[in-house]
């Protein structure tokens, strides 16, 4: 009896509460989840939500830059129990969420990696992850016909991923853009069981553009997506070991 309470209180004091044990989680006590380190971090786990009902509000869990959406019949739907015992948002054609200042950091020269725990509903289809709402200009991503794919208006497309993303299961997606530098260039990720895998990568001409991304879910001219969110972050730097292992733990993906 003392021995296992030994163990337990060491357990404790390494790893603390843990903040999400996993759904299939089989021990009393868990490693917890360690998030990443994020400008924004966007998670309905995260967030407050009636299963069935429209969200109006996805928390920032980072930054606070809470997205919203007023116009109900525009709100995603909250799925309890959706991936890994956490909810996600159900998008239909016409629901979004709206960032009320942009993402920080996303105009003129910079380079940012961009993931996201998503399930298409097809991989047929064009299924914008974040863009801009209002004004077609600005940098896009999206799945189309399956794929990952960065593009802009006036260039259109700036690089296009390798596999098909998984319509009946999540996928945890990273996009990495390396915007008006010497070499610059685009680079898309897989990550499963701990580890992020290259699922394509290219140059894309030293492009600029100064419109802010303001939209999850939804991009000018290609509507909304359809299908399921989780979770979408964003970071100025290229690192990916932390979005992997957050992944897995956190999303069993």
């Amino acid at each position: 009896m003392l021995k296992s309470l030994l163990v337990f209180l060491l357990l404790f004091g390494q790893y603390g509460i843990p903040s999400h044990t996993g759904a299939t989680a089989s021990v009393a006590v868990a490693v917890a989840c360690n998030a990443p380190t994020m400008t924004n971090r966007w998670s309905v786990y995260a967030s407050s939500g009636t299963n069935g009902s429209g969200l109006a509000t996805l928390v920032d869990a980072v930054a606070g830059n809470n997205a919203v959406q007023a116009t109900g019949g525009s709100q995603p739907i909250y799925a309890t129990g959706a991936v890994n015992g956490l909810p996600a948002l159900t998008y239909n054609s016409s629901s979004q969420m709206q960032l009320t200042t942009g993402l920080a950091g996303t105009t003129g020269a910079f380079t940012a990696t961009f993931y996201a725990v998503v399930k298409p509903s097809n991989t047929t289809g064009t299924f914008p992850i974040m863009g801009n709402s209002g004004n077609s200009v600005a940098l896009e991503w999206r799945i189309a016909a399956g794929h990952q794919e960065l593009l802009t208006s006036s260039v259109r497309s700036l690089g296009v991923g390798t596999a098909v993303i998984s319509s009946t299961s999540y996928s945890t997606l990273i996009a990495q853009y390396n915007n008006n530098f010497a070499g610059g260039g685009w680079a898309f990720y897989l990550c499963s069981a701990g580890t992020c895998t290259s699922d394509g990568s290219g140059s894309n001409g030293n492009y600029t553009f100064d419109q802010v991304v303001n939209s999850i879910g939804q991009a000018s001219p290609d509507g909304s997506f359809v299908g399921s969110i989780a979770e979408f972050g964003y970071f100025n730097g290229t690192t990916t070991a932390g979005i992997a292992a957050w992944s897995a733990c956190q999303y069993g993906i």
